[in-house]
């Protein structure tokens, strides 16, 4: 998990946030800036200090002349858009569903990620239809959501 500690409108994009997560001192990045279209679904102020979970091994991308390091996740149902997060997390302790030693910090590309099957449980995230979780809570969503939603 990150915590998000800025936000600013995209220069050149109205849709579109740069977001400034806080990844805390367990992770070789302490902060990553990322690009999100969030603004249609969340203000700035319902953002901030907003603890979310984060893929960072993710090939770095540039957006509308912006560059964004990493991926935020949320699931979305044609109307409203929720969040991934983890409360009680440690800011960047490992997500995972069985154990956190497995180690998967090689750099993924965007088509691998949108592959995995992410689903959406009783306000629960579960893959292969196991919880993703940290060492300190299962990951959550920050609305009620229908099951069945992919993540991405």
């Amino acid at each position: 998990p990150g915590e998000i500690k800025a936000i600013k409108d995209h220069p050149n994009a109205d849709k579109l946030y740069v977001i400034l997560v806080d990844l805390g001192e367990y992770s070789v990045d302490k902060s990553i800036q990322i690009v999100s279209g969030l603004k249609l679904y969340y203000t700035k102020e319902e953002l901030l200090n907003k603890k979310i979970i984060v893929i960072v091994n993710l090939e770095n991308s540039i957006i509308r002349g912006t560059e964004s390091s990493g991926m935020l996740l949320a699931v979305e149902d044609g109307k409203n858009l929720a969040l991934l997060t983890a409360d009680k997390s440690i800011l960047g302790s490992k997500v995972y569903t069985t154990s956190p030693d497995v180690d998967e910090e090689k750099e993924i590309k965007f088509n691998d990620f949108k592959s995995i099957k992410i689903k959406t449980k009783n306000s629960k995230i579960y893959y292969q239809d196991k919880p993703l979780k940290t060492d300190k809570e299962e990951i959550s969503l920050d609305k009620k959501m229908p099951d069945g939603l992919i993540v991405e």
